[in-house]
């Protein structure tokens, strides 16, 4: 069972765990919004059917973003990147980090977050 929209910290969690349930914290299939349930949901299906490990390299020049770039710009890029692999719920960035990279997501899918004043989510 997923339940969108609870957390422990919320008053839905927080009365959940008060009456004994989901002691466990690992059985708590909690997510803030219905879309984290689904992709938790697809990510689900996709593991049981084995179609999620890629091992291949996806290649620089394939981001649309690097278009039109000639093979030694490309190979002079290739030197000063890194691809680390990021686990899920992870920030690759947080608020107030240096603008000082570019991330170039080759699979998956990236969530965008910001507190805002009043303690409100805002994300995209």
């Amino acid at each position: 069972m997923l339940l969108a929209g609870v957390t422990p910290q919320g008053r839905h969690g927080a009365t959940l765990i008060a009456h004994d349930a989901f002691r466990d914290a690992s059985s708590r299939l909690w997510f803030r919004d219905s879309d984290q349930a689904v992709e938790w949901a697809e990510r689900a299906i996709l593991d049981a059917r084995g179609l999620t490990e890629h091992t291949a390299p996806y290649p620089l020049a394939a981001f649309p973003l690097l278009e039109g770039m000639s093979e030694s710009e490309l190979s002079a890029d290739r030197a000063s990147l890194r691809a680390p692999r990021l686990r899920r719920r992870r920030g690759a960035v947080q608020e107030n980090d240096p603008g000082d990279r570019l991330c170039l997501i080759a699979r998956g899918a990236v969530e965008i977050s910001i507190i805002v004043p009043g303690g409100a989510r805002a994300q995209s």
